[in-house]
């Protein structure tokens, strides 16, 4: 069976321009509707806090212990001043501390 359908060059260049247009139609931005059941806080593996109307879930990836953080951190400050920013961020300046790791 044979097709009475002929297409100009002309249409073909209008089709071809309006391609992306139409596709586009199909990716436009709308209203967000994922609704997750608020799980509160957990101790394990992840962390979760509420922002706003949002709740975060900052994965927990580990930990690791350093023996004298001074060393790693700071190298740049005198150890008074290393103390002093150590104590008002909760990490003992002597001594081992431990530090979490999470993925970014």
């Amino acid at each position: 069976m044979k097709s009475n359908m002929s297409l100009s060059r002309r249409q073909a260049l209008l089709l071809g321009a309006a391609l992306p247009l139409a596709t586009g139609l199909a990716t436009l931005p709308r209203p967000v509707s994922a609704a997750a059941e608020k799980l509160g806080a957990s101790l394990f593996q992840a962390n979760r806090f509420a922002l706003g109307n949002f709740e975060v879930t900052a994965i927990l990836a580990g930990t690791q212990t350093v023996a004298d953080p001074h060393k790693l951190f700071g190298l740049n400050v005198t150890d008074e001043e290393f103390a002093a920013a150590s104590a008002a961020a909760f990490i003992m300046p002597t001594g081992t501390s431990s530090f979490l790791h999470r993925p970014s």
